[in-house]
């Protein structure tokens, strides 16, 4: 008669088989309480707020939470409306290492809620093939972010073969890297293309980018050489 118990043997063969499955059931489910978590818990309307993410493998918001304040007091000056500017990290990393990176990224960008990426090289080709950003030609041209010599990063369109300004490199704003918050190194400054506060966000980019660049913020803010 054939044994059909369980055995280790068949539960590791089970495994084996199975595995692929489970791993992939499970970051589902993790996604998938995210986004409910996300869109069920009490927050700031969109539309006042100005969500900067950083894209990266590793990021710390934490010495940009004085500059975050600053860039409110300064963006209400123009919209009495905004409640808050935020940064939060959004960790990226090449996607053939690990595929969840470019889900989570698509989940963000659905709900609507980022206005702003400082992006890594890699993220910004996913938001480029998503073409997810705003095309920044026209407001170049009128004089945002005008003196600060940011060189464009430009995107073409598989469909069309049109070709925009998809966003800034930020090659040029070492204070990011200085005071531990984000690599610079090869990343873009992106204004998302379903930003619910796109003029806000903008104005309170062009600040933000400012200060790191002509402000006293990184000084004061960079960490303090060891003893």
């Amino acid at each position: 008669m054939p044994h059909k118990g369980l055995t280790w043997a068949r539960i590791r063969e089970h495994f084996r088989k199975y595995m692929a499955i489970y791993i992939v059931g499970l970051v589902i489910c993790v996604l998938l309480t995210n986004l409910v978590y996300t869109s069920t818990t009490p927050r700031t309307p969109y539309d006042q707020e100005v969500l900067i993410y950083l894209a990266d493998a590793y990021t710390n918001t934490q010495p940009l939470d004085d500059l975050a304040a600053e860039a409110l007091a300064f963006g209400q000056e123009g919209d009495e409306t905004l409640l808050e500017v935020n940064f939060e990290s959004l960790q990226f990393v090449d996607p053939e290492q690990d595929y969840t990176s470019s889900m989570l990224l698509m989940a963000r960008l659905s709900l609507g809620e980022a206005d702003v990426f400082f992006a890594s090289g890699v993220c910004m080709e996913s938001l480029c093939a998503s073409e997810a950003f705003e095309p920044l030609d026209s407001y170049l041209a009128e004089g945002w972010m005008d003196g600060l010599d940011l060189e464009p990063y430009y995107c073409t369109s598989a469909e069309t073969g049109e070709t925009w300004i998809a966003g800034l490199k930020l090659d040029n704003v070492p204070g990011l890297a200085e005071i531990g918050a984000f690599d610079n190194s090869g990343a873009v400054l992106v204004i998302t293309a379903n930003s619910t506060n796109a003029d806000t966000s903008m104005q309170v980019a062009e600040y933000i980018i400012r200060e790191l660049m002509e402000g006293d913020y990184v000084s004061a803010h960079s960490p303090e050489p060891a003893a």
